[in-house]
């Protein structure tokens, strides 16, 4: 599986619970409020292409890949990156 980074702004305070239920049924870790890591055999348009259903008009969204070099500071996800199923 790929891992995916998928960032967002959604302009409602509520109204979302498809979309976040759509996040978390794929393996995933919450690095920041509005950034996600997930794994997916799916693509980044496919990704895209599913969650905007649940987006109002507005919103933005982004995905991509994520290569294996990464850095991170302040964040909870190293150990969910690092775990030895996420390896190449």
């Amino acid at each position: 599986m790929t891992t995916y980074t998928i960032a967002y702004e959604l302009t409602l305070t509520d109204g979302y619970k498809g979309f976040y239920e759509h996040l978390e049924s794929y393996p995933h870790c919450r690095m920041m409020s509005s950034c996600w890591l997930i794994q997916s055999d799916s693509d980044a348009g496919e990704i895209r292409d599913k969650l905007v259903p649940f987006m109002n008009h507005g919103d933005s969204l982004f995905v991509a890949e994520l290569s294996y070099e990464w850095a991170g500071a302040g964040t909870h996800c190293g150990n969910w990156l690092s775990a030895p199923e996420r390896e190449a």
